[in-house]
Order: C-alpha cells, then sequence, then structure tokens
C-alpha cells in the first residue's frame, strides 16, 4: 500500500472517529435535555389532588439518582408536601396519602441525597414530625409512632 492511500484511510478513520464522538455528545446533551425537562415537568404535578401528587414522586423517583444536580430543586418543595401531609391532609386514613408521605420521606432522607443547605426545610420538617407526635398537628395522614421516629432520627443525622 503506498503512503497516500494508508494517509487517506487515516484521515477518513480521524473523520468517521470525530463524527462519531460528535454523535454520541449530541445524543447525551439530547438525553440529558429530556430528563431535566421531565424534572421540571415534575413540578406541575404537586398543585393540588392525590393522585397528580403520586405522579409527580414517581417522576422523581425515577430520576432521583440520574440526577442529582437536580435534587435541590426538589428537596424544598418534598419537604412542603410532607409537612402537608403530616400535618394538614384531611385524608388521616388515606392509604395511598400514606404511601405518597413514605416515598417522599424515602427520597428526603436518602443517604445519597444531598445536606447540604436544607437545614431549615430538614428543620421544619422535624417540626411537622414533633407536631404529629405530640398530637398537636390538626390534621394528616396517620403514621405510627415507630416510622416518625425513624424520621426524626434520619432528619437530625441529616441537619448536621
Amino acid at each position: 500500500m503506498s503512503n497516500e492511500v494508508i494517509a487517506a484511510l487515516i484521515g477518513a478513520s480521524v473523520g468517521v472517529t470525530i463524527a462519531i464522538v460528535q454523535a454520541v455528545l449530541g445524543y447525551l446533551e439530547r438525553k440529558r435535555s429530556r430528563r431535566d425537562a421531565n424534572l421540571f415537568q415534575a413540578f406541575q404535578y404537586f398543585d393540588g389532588g392525590t393522585q397528580r401528587r403520586n405522579i409527580g414522586i414517581a417522576i422523581i423517583e425515577g430520576l432521583w439518582q440520574e440526577a442529582p444536580h437536580l435534587q435541590g430543586l426538589f428537596v424544598p418543595l418534598l419537604a412542603n408536601q410532607a409537612i402537608y401531609l403530616l400535618t394538614a391532609s384531611e385524608q388521616s386514613e388515606a392509604r395511598h396519602e400514606q404511601d405518597n408521605l413514605r416515598r417522599i420521606m424515602g427520597l428526603v432522607t436518602a443517604p445519597a441525597g444531598r445536606a447540604a443547605g436544607f437545614a431549615g426545610h430538614y428543620q421544619e420538617l422535624l417540626r411537622a414530625i414533633e407536631e404529629k407526635k405530640a398530637g398537636r398537628a390538626r390534621a394528616g395522614v396517620s403514621v405510627d409512632a415507630k416510622t416518625l421516629d425513624e424520621w426524626a432520627g434520619r432528619l437530625t443525622a441529616r441537619r448536621g
């Protein structure tokens, strides 16, 4: 093979490699954009109603580990939802709301979640748990004392 043929083959393979790398990077960026859009869409599901809350939680659960850079947007939202469910929900025995609360607390107290900057949110959520334990919450879903103690312990550890 002549040097010209070898040079042409090398040039072509470099060009193909660059095109492949560009295509992969474009794909990854589009995938990230779609994922981020789905996470932002989750906000609309927290504007009322048990089933809408369920959908929002499911979206966040599905992408929680995939988008840790966005967890900071969701901790305040989820903490507020948990406070509402603990202290104000009129569906005290509704199993679907109890499950929504359990799932929210699983996310908010997850060891992999980001704790920095959320001490105030954790404190307010801990205060709601204490109100619930003391029987001072005017409403809220039913949660057994053992679970409340477990959540309080995790939140206390998160506040550092």
